[in-house]
């Protein structure tokens, strides 16, 4: 499922080690935002992944932003994936705009995985504003549990 390339005698080469050593330190630290969810009504923000939907496309995907987010849920608890580490300290997610109704009731707690205080934000008309911490807490997606 990884997709991860073996050396002809079924080993993988130090590249792909670390790969998968980084991906299971950021599945120990996120796992609850992927395992035992369900899709959100709206799957995510931002442009489209690619240029084209036909195959062997790679070449041709674009950088993830902080636009692009994707999102779960678990009971009552939205899990958001930011993509992209916003410059400004601030992330907006668009579709948790005041009153939606997709989200119809306010947000009253956001959290980022990895990170040990709750986060502080601004639900209004433009979105969910939330105020990030100085460091990122890896190099990959930033994971939000939103109450």
């Amino acid at each position: 499922m990884l997709n991860v390339p073996l050396r002809g005698n079924g080993a993988i080469d130090e590249d792909e080690h670390a790969f998968l050593t980084s991906l299971a330190g950021w599945m120990k630290v996120n796992g609850e935002s992927i395992y035992g969810t369900r899709p959100f009504f709206v799957h995510g923000e931002g442009l489209p992944d690619v240029e084209s939907s036909s195959g062997f496309n790679e070449s041709k995907a674009r950088p993830y932003t902080e636009d692009d987010i994707r999102f779960t849920t678990k009971g009552d608890v939205l899990y958001a994936f930011a993509l992209g580490w916003p410059k400004n300290g601030a992330l907006t997610i668009k579709t948790l705009t005041h009153g939606r109704s997709e989200y119809p009731r306010p947000v009253a707690r956001v959290e980022l995985l990895g990170h040990s205080d709750p986060l502080q934000f601004k639900q209004d008309e433009l979105g969910l504003t939330i105020r990030l911490p100085e460091k990122k807490p890896n190099d990959y997606a930033y994971s939000f549990r939103i109450r």
